[in-house]
């Protein structure tokens, strides 16, 4: 008895080589999306932290040149603090009735706006590396005398770190003059 083999065209399957080949280069292009995917997801964090902390250091400084442009006096300086007299009445004849004492200060990453009369705190910023001010006489010459102080330079380095790698870095300075100072 004489067995035949009779195949019928087009059910052929894939060799066993054919399928190895097919898994690897699949896998190839599946770890290639996933690579790609991974970087464009840290490059977008990176993009909108940027911008966080940009945003949280303009506000910062927009904050601090309001008060320094209103304040009639510097009452306490040091290279990483700042208090403000900034006048909150006056009498009819525009003399100051009565003010309140704002500080400004670096407490570890954080930049505090301190309203001292009334004992609030209110953080202005979360990513702060290094806070300077420098306080100018009129003429524009650095003083550490608060008395001769009519201008204030304000440096803030921001930095956002994400497990434990630098990811994204700002610099903001604003120079400013009191309007209120004699």
């Amino acid at each position: 008895m004489r067995i035949h083999n009779t195949t019928i065209h087009g059910t052929r399957g894939f060799t066993l080589t054919e399928l190895a080949i097919a898994s690897a280069l699949g896998s190839i292009v599946l770890l290639a999306v996933m690579v790609t995917f991974s970087a464009a997801t840290k490059h977008f964090k990176a993009v909108a932290n940027y911008g966080q902390i940009h945003s949280e250091g303009r506000l910062a400084v927009d904050k601090f040149a309001q008060d320094f442009r209103k304040a009639t006096d510097v009452t306490s300086w040091a290279s990483s603090t700042i208090t403000l007299t900034i006048p909150t009445s006056f009498t009819s004849a525009g003399a100051v009735s009565t003010s309140k004492s704002v500080r400004y200060y670096r407490q570890g990453a954080n930049l505090i706006r301190q309203d001292v009369t009334v004992g609030t705190s209110e953080t202005l910023s979360n990513s702060v590396q290094t806070l300077t001010f420098t306080m100018y006489d009129r003429v524009g010459t650095s003083t550490s005398l608060t008395a001769n102080c009519k201008g204030v330079q304000v440096d803030i380095q921001l930095r956002r770190t994400v497990q434990s790698t630098q990811q994204t870095e700002d610099f903001l300075s604003a120079r400013l003059m009191s309007r209120n100072k004699p």
